[in-house]
């Protein structure tokens, strides 16, 4: 493992490796402003105890419908559920509802908690399907960055230890986009480790690549996901997905040489990605 932390900067901090990230922000908040003006939504819907514990709701038109769960990034520490929004109207549109969940950020919320909070947004999902009219055998979860990591991690979940009445295959499926998979390089960044307060042992544990393996193909209860890089990610999130491919060991890694942050709605969800992602819904 390389702690350099010039290294680590380089390879791991976004910002850095995107000088103009504020403008792409400040565009994801318009064109989220603009779907939820223009959708029907359900809006801040608590899925658990906690002020940040929320998620807005997108449904399509048709009963039983699949249902999206999209996990926002921000390294665990920033963005919020409402920056997200433009997510929705492609899936919405080919019949699938989608949610998109909030959660605690880092440090108030430590990234541990963060993780049980999404696997209680995800188990409110399945528990409130019926009433939310979507069909509870096809839940699919996404997430990007930091998502990624916390999709993931739901891939890795024991749902049944949570409460008797979550079937062991609570997710069809997931997509992670350039998600984060082996945590302990970040205990080292000096631009993170602070709001991560993290050690490596702590890191490893929440990491998904090093969580149990689910069951293989064929078996009932293995959702089978895929992992999407771009052409510009780093050797380092590069081979934390190898890592997490093999912890999948049937999972489809698809690298796509597409700048998403331009045109983030065409191509990851209204794009050639976005129409595999709806046939696989």
């Amino acid at each position: 493992m390389n702690t350099d932390n010039d290294f680590l900067e380089r390879e791991y901090n976004p910002r850095v490796q995107i000088p103009q990230f504020a403008d792409f922000f400040a565009r994801w908040k318009r064109s989220a402003l603009e779907t939820r003006e223009s959708l029907r939504a359900s809006l801040d819907i608590a899925y658990g105890p906690a002020s940040a514990e929320t998620l807005d709701y997108f449904p399509a038109a048709a009963a039983s419908a699949p249902l999206l769960i999209f996990i926002h990034g921000g390294y665990w520490r920033a963005l919020d559920k409402a920056d997200f929004s433009w997510v929705a109207p492609g899936f919405v549109a080919a019949g699938i509802s989608v949610a998109v969940l909030n959660y605690g950020l880092a440090p108030t919320t430590p990234v541990p908690e963060i993780v049980a909070q999404m696997r209680r947004g995800c188990a409110w999902l399945h528990g409130n399907a019926p009433g939310l009219g979507v069909d509870a055998q096809r839940i699919f979860c996404s997430g990007h960055s930091a998502g990624g990591h916390l999709t993931g991690m739901m891939l890795a979940t024991d749902w049944p230890s949570l409460s008797r009445s979550l079937p062991k295959r609570l997710l069809a499926g997931a997509l992670t986009v350039s998600g984060v998979f082996d945590l302990q390089p970040l205990t080292h960044a000096e631009f993170l480790r602070k709001d991560l307060c993290l050690d490596e042992v702590g890191a490893r544990a929440i990491s998904p690549a090093f969580r149990p393996r689910p069951p293989r193909r064929g078996t009932p209860v293995g959702p089978v996901p895929r992992c999407c890089l771009g052409a510009n990610n780093t050797e380092p999130v590069l081979h934390s997905s190898m890592v997490f491919r093999g912890f999948a060991q049937n999972c489809r890694l698809m690298l796509r040489r597409r700048n998403a942050l331009r045109q983030p709605r065409q191509i990851l969800y209204n794009g050639r990605l976005f129409d595999g992602f709806v046939r696989y819904c």
